[in-house]
């Protein structure tokens, strides 16, 4: 009754399915596996987990509950050598961009690992990043307006801590949302007495990164 004071509510009736048309086999197991998907997650509280591939295990999920109702996600992850490092920033990540907190992502890693961190972020989480290195910056500025950088213009960057480093002001002078640094002990803070100007760099970059960005792993 009530219902009825607010709209017009009319009797609904799906029609019944046409004998003469007969779909695929195939085609209706695809439907099929496509919801199974879908709602794998489904009633997780995990948000990013919704549009991962990643399966994680219990302890690959600390990193992620550790900023969970936080207003800036700021963490090192040092877990040994083998453990999914790569994933638990990832689940981070995708956590954070699930929730609408990140949009404009800066990767920097060893430059051995730029197609394998572009590679993860693509398949298991579903970004589409955009490797940037100095052989790769013309086919990426024709694809540009005159006077757009490809800092500003592309929302997820995987690029060499080494290039970064270079190029701080240039880097930072556009919004970032989060920037992760792969293998981060190689941008630590350096003895002073013997520091070479490489690893100064890399610091620094790390320092301009932490003042400029909210979100830091």
């Amino acid at each position: 009754w009530f219902a009825g004071q607010l709209e017009h509510v009319e009797r609904a009736q799906m029609p019944f399915p046409n004998g003469s048309s007969v779909g695929t086999i195939s085609t209706q197991q695809l439907l099929l596996d496509a919801y199974r998907v879908s709602v794998i997650h489904g009633t997780a509280p995990i948000q990013g987990l919704q549009r991962s591939r990643a399966v994680p295990t219990e302890f690959q999920l600390v990193p992620l509950l550790s900023v969970l109702g936080k207003d800036r996600a700021r963490l090192l992850i040092a877990d040994d050598v083998g453990t999914g490092k790569t994933v638990e920033a990832g689940l981070v990540l995708a956590e954070l961009v699930a929730r609408g907190l990140v949009n404009r992502i800066l990767v920097a890693v060893p430059a051995n690992l730029l197609e394998q961190w572009a590679d993860a972020l693509e398949h298991f989480f579903h970004l589409a990043p955009t490797v940037v290195a100095g052989h790769l910056l013309p086919p990426l500025e024709r694809r540009l307006l005159p006077g757009q950088s490809v800092w500003g213009s592309y929302d997820v960057v995987v690029a060499s801590i080494d290039y970064l480093k270079r190029r701080p002001e240039t880097v930072f002078s556009h919004r970032w949302d989060i920037v992760i640094i792969d293998e981060g002990h190689l941008a630590a803070r350096p003895h002073q007495l013997r520091a070479s100007e490489s690893q100064m760099q890399r610091w620094q970059f790390a320092l301009k990164a932490a003042q400029s960005v909210p979100h830091l792993l």
